[in-house]
């Protein structure tokens, strides 16, 4: 009577940065997962116009690829790439960084884009927001969510957006502030940043929009 053994138990690894995976003796396949970088949420400049307001827009999610490889498709060392996070813009009215790329192999998601920064204004304005990055060369392809306009009514901020979350739900966008400051930064991978929120002051401060969330690369292995 012949023996069956199952499988071992999956080997998980998670790359926060670029580098190289070794592949392991004796595994079976492997399932890859890749996460493009979060755009930065842009700044907003504020004056001594009272009352007044801005509200600029938030930053895009990483697009999301997952591929299955079997062993044969890979070699014994293959370069890890992970997008750098999008930068959040400087203070003032300026816009913030595009998400950087993440690959392996064939499969790649590109990074969202950045929200555009905005000026305190009286009246009704929309600061547009960074779009969701893609993915490609995967069994599956998600494309991040895109980040929420900046919108001033009346010289009221509507206070109600985030930044994009990434393709595959592992990260999320910075909130809107409640009070004005600089934007917050997106979490998890993939995470669009937060827009900055303004206010006509007495001693205006110019506010920065939130960073992005880094990229990721996921490797599964199984023997």
């Amino acid at each position: 009577m012949a023996l069956v053994y199952a499988p071992g138990l999956p080997n998980v690894q998670v790359f926060t940065a670029s580098g190289e995976w070794t592949k392991p003796a004796g595994i079976r396949a492997v399932i890859v997962e890749v996460i493009g970088a979060g755009g930065g949420g842009g700044g907003v400049d504020e004056t001594t116009a009272v009352p007044s307001q801005a509200e600029a827009g938030y930053g895009g999610g990483g697009g999301y690829s997952r591929k299955l490889f079997q062993a044969t498709d890979l070699d014994a060392k293959e370069v890890v790439t992970v997008g750098a996070a999008g930068a959040a813009s400087a203070a003032g009215q300026f816009n913030g960084g595009t998400g950087g790329t993440s690959t392996f192999k064939t499969v790649s998601s590109t990074g969202g884009g950045g929200g555009t920064g905005a000026g305190v204004t009286s009246g009704t304005t929309l600061a547009v927001a960074g779009a969701g990055g893609s993915g490609s060369g995967g069994d599956v392809n998600i494309a991040g969510r895109s980040g929420s306009q900046g919108r001033v009514l009346s010289g009221l901020a509507v206070l109600q957006g985030r930044g994009g979350s990434s393709g595959g739900g592992f990260g999320h966008g910075g909130n809107a502030r409640g009070v004005a400051g600089n934007g917050n930064n997106g979490t998890g991978f993939g995470g669009g940043g937060g827009a900055a929120f303004g206010a006509g002051q007495v001693s205006p401060v110019d506010r920065a929009g939130g960073a992005g969330a880094t990229g990721a690369v996921i490797l599964t292995t199984f023997f």
